[in-house]
């Protein structure tokens, strides 16, 4: 049998037959910013994935004088540029649909009875 037990930061996952844990930090510890632009293609676009992946973000708008016509804070990252948002943006679709699928619904096999929940 397979235990989890969640912190405020982490999950751990024990396996009873081993009797160890491993941890799995969560990195996003704070709300991801969007810096942008009012009137931004490329910034629409951004936020229109950030709405597909039902991610909680905060959006400032940019003065129109900034020369940055988007960018997004995540903790202590700043990113800029599409090449680093690709990067950034597929880890936290991995990591999104990782914690997604430990935190849903459980079900499990009745040992005793082999009935499925």
């Amino acid at each position: 049998m397979i235990r989890y037990e969640f912190t405020k930061n982490s999950l751990l996952r024990n396996s009873s037959s081993t009797q160890n844990w491993n941890i799995y930090s969560f990195s996003r510890k704070t709300m991801i910013k969007f810096f942008r632009k009012k009137e931004q293609e490329q910034a629409d676009l951004i936020e229109e994935q950030f709405k597909n992946l039902v991610l909680a973000y905060q959006v400032t708008i940019l003065p129109e004088n900034d020369s940055r016509n988007w960018y997004i804070v995540d903790g202590d990252n700043t990113i800029e540029g599409e090449f680093d948002f690709e990067e950034w943006f597929r880890d936290l679709e991995d990591e999104l649909t990782w914690q997604r699928s430990i935190s849903g619904d459980a079900c499990y096999i009745d040992p005793k009875s082999g009935k499925i929940c």
